[in-house]
């Protein structure tokens, strides 16, 4: 016996073993299926109540979506519902949040290997082919209660438009121009406190303006309109203008890898059609030259007192040369070699500038040959700007004229938004009118309809009524004859049972009896035929004055537009169901 025990005790523990060994020999040699157990963390996502374990599982997914290109194309179809889904309704969990950005991020990475771009394209295309999905991340970015103010959640917001941009630019480009203040929202983050958040909003800015079809991979080739729409809100909006002023802050030219990552969103680097370059440019201008009109003028007049100065001081001639000793005083300076004027404070060469020369004096022949210096009159001066002073004082006309045109023709511009705007706001007026006299009509038909279906149920509650008493008269009258017929049946037992004398008790004959007996039946019957009569009369008039009120009824609807046999059937229907 014992015997048997343990045998049967070493073959248990030998099948516990095989079994055992077989599950781990089976765990070390089975390949892993990628799609199961991304539809399996999937469903943990959804489906779990408690938030510890969709956090865990959405940092598995994300960790097996890295480099896995079977996990990628898997989760394409799958997960970007489910982590829209957690983005749109799991706002106060900042972490699973952040999670599902990055996890989605891993969904389309830049691809390395040919199977890697392939499952990024296709997930791309579905999370850009929806516009409602671009607008969900957009809305990551706004501000409280709409947004969430988290960094890494808009940070990895902002990269992750970033790469659905390099995979399909076309549709983010209109998704994005289909989404109310989208452009504006990415404009807003160039201001952003955090200098890693407003770097990538200006990457992602910069590549949305570029037109260039070669732009975005697959989406680019459409992206070339997309891309000079956008180049237009963002001029409108202000975006230049902000660029600028950062090309500023980090020093312009000097500045590091701010500067050239800001030098492709400059409106100087736009491509793309003339007038769109001019629009933007004239738009992200138009701020700046406001600001340099002042200073313009400032320098002009400046440049103005300065040349008056000048001219001022270089006023007056050159005095006559001292007349010869031995010449007479006169106005005629005699002699027999004038003396030359060499320079002075007051030389000619210094009153008229380095390039002027001074009028030469004329020599005529004297008297006893000697030479005559005719002395001229005093010559004004004739101030001679240098030519570095003209060439800047005609550079600022000529920009000061370019401003000035430029000006023109923005505010002829805005003049004919304006009257554009005015066009719509009346459009938008006449509209609501006539949604206000819509709703009027529609209230108004909606209180016909409703003092219909009170005419309705107050007629069928009158018809109730008339039934009910239709029903009370058919009662009246079976008691009534239900009373005649036992009347009858007394008289007759009565007259069957007469075995008397011919005077009954009373005094009274049979014939008196059975008389008496055919009075009542008679007055039994005349009174239920009476009560009958008069029922059926009540009757037949209540159903005068109800088939009136139906034809009246009738005629309101059909005045209405509508059916009214066919309403009235729907209505027998559903009284008769």
């Amino acid at each position: 016996m014992l015997g048997r025990l343990a045998k049967g005790v070493g073959g248990l523990a030998k099948g516990v073993a095989g079994v055992a060994l077989g599950e781990a020999r089976s765990a070390l040699t089975a390949v892993p299926n990628d799609e199961a157990e991304v539809e399996g963390l999937l469903q943990r996502i959804s489906g779990s109540l408690l938030p510890e374990y969709r956090r865990q599982a959405m940092s598995q997914l994300k960790d097996l979506l890295v480099d896995n290109p079977k996990a990628q194309l898997a989760f394409g179809s799958m997960g970007i519902p489910v982590l829209l889904a957690v983005l749109r309704d799991d706002r106060d969990d900042v972490a699973l949040l952040q999670s599902a950005l990055e996890a989605l991020g891993q969904g389309f990475p830049p691809g390395l290997t040919p199977a890697e771009a392939t499952a990024a394209a296709l997930n791309a295309d579905l999370l850009a082919r929806e516009r409602e999905h671009v607008g969900l991340l957009l809305g990551l970015l706004e501000d409280e209660p709409v947004g969430v103010p988290d960094f890494y959640v808009r940070y990895h917001a902002v990269q992750l438009l970033t790469s659905l941009l390099s995979h399909c630019a076309g549709k983010l480009q209109e998704a994005i121009l289909a989404t109310p203040m989208s452009v504006v929202r990415l404009t807003e983050l160039l201001g952003e406190r955090s200098e890693v958040i407003r770097n990538e909003a200006l990457l992602l800015l910069a590549a949305l303006t570029r037109t260039d079809p070669r732009v975005g991979g697959a989406g680019g080739a459409s992206g070339a309109g997309g891309g000079s729409e956008v180049q237009k809100i963002a001029a409108f909006e202000g975006a230049f203008d902000r660029v600028a002023e950062l090309l500023r802050e980090e020093g312009g030219l000097g500045g590091g890898m701010v500067v050239q990552d800001t030098a492709p969103a400059s409106p100087s680097e736009i491509p793309g059609p003339d007038d769109s370059a001019r629009l933007v440019w004239a738009v992200a201008q138009m701020g700046r030259l406001a600001r340099e009109m002042d200073e313009l003028r400032a320098r002009n007049r400046a440049l103005a007192e300065d040349l008056f100065r000048l001219s001022q001081s270089g006023l007056g001639s050159a005095p006559p040369p001292p007349p010869h000793p031995g010449a007479s005083a006169s106005v005629y300076g005699m002699g027999p070699h004038p003396q030359p004027h060499h320079g002075g404070p007051h030389s000619a060469s210094q009153a008229f500038g380095p390039y002027s020369q001074p009028h030469p004096q004329p020599l005529v022949g004297g008297p006893g040959g000697t030479s005559m210096a005719v002395v001229q009159p005093p010559q004004p001066a004739v101030v001679v700007n240098s030519a570095a002073d003209v060439e800047a004082r005609v550079a600022l006309e000529l920009r000061a004229g370019r401003a000035e045109q430029e000006v023109a023709a923005l505010r002829q511009q805005l003049e004919v938004m304006a009257a554009r705007l005015s066009q719509a706001e009346a459009d938008a007026a006449a509209a609501r009118e006539a949604a206000a006299a819509a709703h009027v009509a529609a209230s108004k038909a909606e209180a016909d309809l409703a003092d219909l279906s009170g005419a309705y149920n107050n007629l069928e509650a009158h018809a109730f009524a008339t039934e009910a008493q239709l029903r009370s008269a058919q009662g009246a009258l079976a008691a009534a004859q239900a009373a005649a017929a036992a009347a009858e049946a007394r008289s007759q037992a009565a007259a069957a049972g007469a075995t008397g004398p011919a005077h009954g008790a009373g005094g009274l004959s049979e014939a008196d009896i059975q008389r008496r007996i055919e009075e009542a039946v008679a007055e039994a019957r005349a009174e239920g035929k009476a009560e009958a009569e008069e029922g059926m009369t009540d009757l037949f008039v209540c159903l005068g004055q109800e088939e009136r009120k139906v034809e009246v009824l009738r005629q309101a609807l059909e005045g209405l537009g509508l059916d009214a046999e066919s309403l009235l059937a729907t209505i027998q229907e559903e009284e008769g169901g």
